[in-house]
């Protein structure tokens, strides 16, 4: 499903230049369960965003579902982003000045989805955030923004689900069973799970595969049964 084949990405524009990633070779195959781990500035993110196809601006070859993602045209990259590969960053992209809802719903809009209203309402119930559903995304705070953020993320379907620092802004309690129910998520519909993390206990669940990045190489990548 996902390859990477000798990937780097170097931030030019630095001075001096930072290699943030490099001789990246990574394959992750449907239903697969990824934690990947590593201090700050390792490289987590930077992989994320390129496999999330956030970032273009990388050296090497990068292959989805057999196709080379950088030959690509533009509506087909969109059609991924949206609905096959889904990302959620520690930045969120909430719309401040509207509803949880109206936030909710954004993606099934764009996709033309008909009964978007009992879909909210379905996934808003399951991850338990249906008490937010009308309040204004800048009345919430940090914990609440990155839980929505990420049931909007899933709210579409997608095949493939990134998580970065999904815990960030939570605390432990919630933390917990917020993860919880990503697992039963996964599991029940047989996605692809990707996630980065500073702490493992937070995140780890059952089977699953660990991977390690230090200074933009991959170190370790073996399964935990």
């Amino acid at each position: 499903m996902i390859e990477l084949c000798n990937v780097e990405r170097i931030f030019e524009k630095s001075k001096p230049s930072i290699i943030a990633l490099k001789n990246i070779n990574l394959k992750i195959n449907k239903g697969e369960k990824v934690i990947i781990i590593g201090d700050s500035g390792a490289g987590k993110s930077t992989l994320l965003k390129i496999i999330g196809l956030a970032d273009l601006n990388y050296k090497g070859i990068y292959n989805f579902n057999g196709e080379n993602i950088k030959v690509l045209k533009n509506d087909k990259l969109s059609r991924y982003r949206n609905k096959v590969i889904v990302s959620t960053y520690q930045d969120f992209l909430l719309i401040e000045d509207e509803t949880v809802f109206e936030n909710l719903e954004i993606p099934l809009l764009y996709a033309d989805v008909k009964n978007h209203k009992e879909l909210v309402k379905n996934i808003s119930d399951f991850f338990e955030i249906e008490h937010l559903l009308y309040r204004r995304v800048d009345e919430l705070s940090r914990g609440e923004k990155q839980r929505v953020a990420i049931v909007r993320s899933l709210i579409n379907n997608p095949e493939i689900i990134i998580l970065d620092e999904p815990t960030s802004s939570l605390n432990n309690e919630i933390s917990k069973k917020f993860i919880n129910k990503i697992y039963e998520y996964v599991n029940k519909n047989n996605k692809t799970l990707i996630v980065s993390t500073h702490n493992l206990e937070r995140v780890a669940r059952g089977e699953y595969r660990l991977i390690r990045i230090d200074n933009g190489e991959i170190t370790q990548d073996f399964n935990i049964i």
